[in-house]
């Protein structure tokens, strides 16, 4: 029986990865130029991740995990927050780059994966709720699967097709809209 993949290492070479991918993009990618690339051999790779699929199953659950410490995944937002906090990311240059690379990991990877990354727990995070406590939500899982597509469709609109001004109107009016139907607990209180 060989040995297992060393966790660390694999989490070492996850991060260079990352940092490959972000420089150079994932369309294209070979094995053997990114092994090059990060002076290792092709069998370090295979070793770690199994096949180039199973690197980029790993690198796209890297970028999920990332994704739970962005700013409108903190707890205690409302969803008009979350989209809020979503859309002033997106129109910084990180915040682009961060969406792009996590879309262009996910085609890479395969629709299959790239739906249960992007949606294994959105809807959830929309609605603000445990999906075991649906009832105590605002948005059920259906509605915040909705509101999360509609999201996702709206990234990718404001990455390619040049129309920013009206994806930044069609946010804003999501965001209004979002506001309406459920104000924030602080502006609650305030009241």
């Amino acid at each position: 029986m060989g040995r297992r993949p060393n966790p660390q290492r694999k989490e070492e070479l996850l991060d260079e990865i990352l940092e490959y991918v972000q420089a150079n993009g994932v369309g294209g990618m070979s094995m053997r130029p990114l092994a090059t690339a990060l002076d290792v051999s092709t069998y370090t790779l295979t070793y770690q991740f199994g096949s180039k699929e199973g690197m980029l199953a790993a690198l796209l659950e890297r970028i999920h995990q990332s994704e739970r410490g962005r700013e409108y995944n903190a707890p205690g937002l409302t969803t008009a927050e979350r989209i809020e906090w979503l859309w002033k990311e997106l129109q910084t240059e990180e915040g682009e780059s961060f969406h792009r690379l996590r879309l262009e990991v996910g085609v890479s990877a395969g629709l299959r994966d790239l739906r249960a990354a992007v949606v294994a727990d959105a809807p959830e995070r929309v609605a603000g709720v445990d999906p075991r406590r649906i009832t105590d939500s605002t948005y059920s899982v259906l509605e915040g699967t909705l509101l999360w597509a509609t999201i996702e469709g709206l990234i990718v609109d404001w990455m390619s097709s040049g129309q920013r001004e009206h994806v930044a109107a069609a946010f804003e009016k999501l965001i209004v809209d979002l506001r309406a139907l459920s104000p924030s607990p602080q502006s609650a209180a305030r009241v």
